[in-house]
């Protein structure tokens, strides 16, 4: 006779148990793969708080691990279970280093840096057999250069943290930043996104193992600052800016090579969020919405698993990046927490002094 945990089950699940199955009356194994939020952008500036969610108690934990700096439209990934993270923001200038999270120290370590800086990539860089890749962005160039030129880049590069080098890739065939990026059918999909004058709505396939790109059909619209995942082996597009309002839509690309809309909408517009595909729904975090929002929305879910809510971040939050940290729950208790509650008055005094930098 095989046996369940009585607990770490729904009483809706329960009743459908045949006979054959006995209860257990332990407490349920804590869910190991967790969702950890990494960054982004607060009280007009960029920042260095991680958070994760956990789900056993259904609330947020501000990690007592940071980032190496304050980062916003940053990327990303994690590759044999150790973190990495690259590019952004720290409000000041545009970033081209890479990080690495010890996993013996809990410490960062610097890797090769990307070819160039790259700015608004949260959602334009994908893990593809092992390797991050990273398209568009903007690298800060013309600033520096004094020129109101605000061209974005056409160029691509992926990183082997085997070697620990960043290797170039063919170039797109439009200059985009804010752009979403995906890996489907063992290719990598980059999605509308911004030229530096204008939001496009073209996508663009990356062939790894040949190093070029072919167009298929547009969006729809064109679309900055969306979230794009996959989805119960759908490709899916949410939200982002058209350049006249912020899109509730959820698009999904058919097999028959055409953008479809989902019957299903974000409760409000939504632009610069990010998100991600957990437990059998899709999770779309803070991000922009007539302001910078905190919100957690669940979507597309099925049955029972889409009455499922998640509360809030802990501070309003756009561009940070979310991703799945696969059995990652006990790192993050090792590195351990910050009590936000106990920790109330100097959380204050370190946000009045943001607020006021």
């Amino acid at each position: 006779m095989s046996s369940i945990r009585q607990k770490g089950i729904s009483e809706q699940s329960r009743k459908k148990l045949s006979e054959n199955f006995e209860l257990s009356q332990k407490q349920p194994r804590n869910i190991r793969d967790v969702m950890i939020v990494l960054g982004g952008w607060l009280h007009k500036k960029a920042t260095n708080s991680i958070e994760w969610f956990d789900v056993e108690k259904n609330k947020w934990i501000r990690s007592s691990l940071q980032l190496p700096l304050k980062l916003a439209y940053h990327g990303a990934a994690i590759i044999d279970e150790i973190l990495y993270v690259y590019g952004g923001s720290d409000g000041t200038r545009f970033r081209c280093e890479t990080w690495k999270l010890n996993p013996e120290t809990w410490t960062w370590e610097q890797c090769d840096p990307m070819f160039e800086a790259r700015n608004f990539i949260t959602n334009s860089s994908v893990v593809f057999e092992k390797k991050i890749y990273v398209f568009g962005g903007q690298n800060g160039r013309e600033y520096a250069a004094n020129m109101r030129d605000h061209t974005r880049s056409r160029t691509g590069e992926f990183y082997d943290p085997k070697i620990d080098k960043w290797t170039k890739t063919a170039q797109m065939n439009d200059m985009r930043s804010d752009c979403g990026a995906v890996v489907y059918d063992n290719q990598i999909y980059i999605i509308g996104g911004f030229d530096g004058h204008s939001i496009i709505p073209t996508v663009e396939v990356y062939n790894p193992y040949g190093d070029f790109f072919i167009i298929i059909d547009s969006l729809p619209t064109p679309l900055s600052g969306h979230s794009v995942l996959i989805h119960n082996s759908q490709l899916v597009v949410i939200g982002g800016f058209d350049g006249r309002t912020r899109q509730d839509k959820i698009l999904t690309w058919s097999k028959r090579g055409e953008w479809i809309e989902h019957e299903n909408k974000m409760k409000a517009g939504r632009s610069t969020s990010s998100a991600c595909s957990y437990r059998g729904v899709v999770v779309t975090i803070g991000g922009y919405s007539k302001y910078v929002d905190d919100e957690c929305e669940v979507l597309l879910g099925n049955g029972e698993e889409y009455t499922m809510e998640i509360p809030s971040l802990l501070k309003n939050k756009s561009a940070c990046k979310v991703i799945i940290g696969e059995n990652w729950r006990s790192k993050l208790e090792e590195i351990g927490t910050v009590d936000i509650e106990e920790n109330h008055d100097s959380v204050v005094e370190e946000e009045l002094q943001m607020e006021t930098e």
